[in-house]
């Protein structure tokens, strides 16, 4: 059982628990982060470096490029996201966040409904941030625990979203405040990578290379914070803290 508590927490705390966790098992969040984001990139700059070849310059390389980015970078993220989300799960409530491998086996038959949540996900909050910004926030924040519901309950894309909402009834303020914070920082540092590379002199490889050294360190913060706002939004509304504290009677609670 981990030595940090499954309780209520405000939004510091949060964000002081992500960190907690990240810092106790950060070899193995890099490393599957890494699993997915460094493949990426390489096949990224290949394509880059074929088409810009083909036509000549980078800037030619044009529309076909930047959907390709869009679209491997949409899925790369979802299934980290997953993968990050399962394994500090298991890392807040048994105290190991278990092997890599494990937990992409469990995702990978989530795999349709993550994808499918994740294109709902980003059709919702587009579609809001046009209807003048505010919609985009609240969908945002209606919907932050989808991905948690299919990883960690299993459910379906319409069930995940359904669940998001229900956990995040009269929890939207608190979630927007955990979610600032985190970005805030992310923001701060990620500034800070691109002043180094304006100090280097910059140059697209080197700019592409430390921003994804960035992301494999930092995004597994992003995983975390997500499941714990999931595991907190059951404390407020569910008292889920009570629940494996009477269920558990010594044994590990289950990730879900």
């Amino acid at each position: 059982m981990s030595d940090i508590e499954l309780r209520k927490r405000s939004a510091t705390e949060l964000v002081d628990a992500a960190f907690q966790l990240y810092r106790r098992h950060a070899l193995v969040f890099i490393m599957a982060t890494a699993l997915f984001y460094a493949p990426w990139l390489v096949l990224n700059l290949i394509l880059f470096r074929s088409l810009a070849g083909a036509t000549g310059t980078a800037a030619s390389v044009g529309f076909g490029r930047l959907l390709f980015v869009w679209t491997g970078s949409f899925i790369t993220f979802t299934l980290m996201s997953a993968v990050l989300t399962k394994m500090s799960a298991e890392a807040y409530l048994k105290g190991e966040p278990g092997r890599i491998e494990d937990a992409v086996r469990d995702v990978l038959p989530r795999v349709p409904s993550l994808i499918g949540s994740a294109i709902g996900k980003w059709f919702l909050i587009t579609l809001g941030f046009m209807l003048l910004i505010v919609p985009g926030v609240i969908f945002s924040l209606m919907y932050i625990a989808t991905t948690a519901a299919i990883v960690l309950e299993g459910k379906s894309v319409t069930d995940a979203f359904g669940r998001s909402q229900q956990l995040a009834r009269n929890q939207k303020g608190h979630v927007f405040v955990t979610y600032l914070l985190i970005g805030l920082i992310w923001m701060l540092l990620y500034f800070g990578v691109l002043m180094l590379v304006s100090m280097l002199g910059f140059n697209l490889v080197i700019l592409q290379v430390l921003i994804t050294l960035f992301i494999i360190m930092y995004y597994p913060l992003f995983g975390i914070i997500e499941m714990l706002i999931y595991y907190d939004l059951r404390v407020r509304n569910e008292g889920y803290d009570v629940e494996v504290m009477a269920g558990s009677l010594g044994e590990r609670p289950a990730v879900g």
